[in-house]
């Protein structure tokens, strides 16, 4: 079976990207964690599979939709009260959410992290949600401010 999902980059940065795909996937599909992750593992072919650390993808996922409520009120506290979290595309939502649970509940550093979700945004998203995705994160990750935002 030929793979459904583009896998390049850093064996991290593969997972990262593979976890906010199937985080709009559940989003859009209301689908379910469990089987969109077996569905996920399934299409991947061999060379794919050794190109992208499926546990952390899964860590990730899990993490997400256990904190999501809390995910996403962060998101809310910290957008202009005219950018509701309802209005972001589904993508950038979903970059959001990953990207935040990776920074609150996972020892990644921050420099990394903000660095790897640009360019994962930079694979769906022109420079103005680039800038957006980067600033958001930047901005969160300032100390004061991370004490603040975390769920």
């Amino acid at each position: 079976m030929r793979s459904r999902y583009t896998i390049k980059g850093s064996f991290r940065r593969a997972a990262r990207l593979g976890a906010v795909q199937l985080a709009y996937q559940i989003e859009q599909s209301d689908g379910v964690l469990e089987s969109v992750i077996s569905d996920f593992e399934e299409c991947l072919d061999e060379s794919s599979r050794k190109r992208v650390d499926l546990a952390f993808v899964r860590a990730l996922l899990c993490g997400v939709y256990d904190h999501e409520k809390e995910i996403d009120q962060c998101v809310r506290n910290n957008l202009k009260p005219d950018s509701p979290l309802e209005r972001m595309p589904p993508v950038l939502r979903a970059i959001l959410r990953v990207a935040l649970f990776e920074m609150f509940f996972m020892d990644t550093p921050r420099s990394v992290l903000i660095n790897e979700y640009i360019e994962i945004t930079k694979e769906f998203f022109t420079e103005s949600e680039v800038a957006f995705v980067n600033g958001f994160l930047d901005n969160i990750s300032i100390p004061d401010n991370f004490q603040r935002a975390v769920p």
